[in-house]
């Protein structure tokens, strides 16, 4: 009677253990699998953001471009016409603004377009050379812009003054 009342809460003992522990797995493997799913989930509403943020910036990039980076005078006499324009427009998206121009010499005087460039919209650097000092040309001006891919562009002079 004693052994089988001792088999008997040994053998319940272990179905209740055994069952407990069946219970806990399928609770821990319920568990398991809503935690993947929810990364799963929370990663692809990122991706989908970053994609978001990604083509947002590409469309609000600014791209200046020039119709030219320099401008030959050629041989011009003393007191000649000393002036080129050079176009730039903006190819990119969002506001393209001209933020400093600067001349490598005070022989140069420069004009430029102070209201910022909406996309495909055209604004001017106008360059006037001092053609009174005979000789070589070989002058710079430097355009900043807020174009992050090539914020300093260096359009040149060269010619000759005879």
């Amino acid at each position: 009677m004693v052994f089988s009342l001792y088999l008997y809460f040994f053998v319940t003992l272990h179905l209740s253990i055994y069952v407990d522990m069946n219970r806990i797995l399928k609770i821990g493997f319920i568990w398991c699998m809503a935690l993947i799913l929810m990364s799963s989930v929370c990663e692809a509403q990122n991706q989908k953001q970053d994609e978001r943020e990604a083509k947002e910036s590409i469309v609000e990039e600014v791209c200046a471009k020039f119709d030219k980076n320099y401008y030959d005078f050629g041989q011009i006499k003393r007191g000649e016409d000393g002036e080129v324009v050079f176009e730039l427009e903006n190819v990119g998206g969002g506001l393209l603004n001209i933020t400093s121009v600067k001349t490598s010499c005070g022989c140069v005087l420069v004009d430029y377009s102070r209201q910022g460039l909406m996309h495909n919209e055209k604004g001017y650097i106008k360059v006037r050379y001092n053609t009174n000092v005979i000789g070589e040309i070989k002058r710079s001006v430097i355009v900043s812009t807020n174009d992050k891919n090539n914020s300093k562009v260096v359009l040149r002079l060269i010619g000759k003054i005879i």
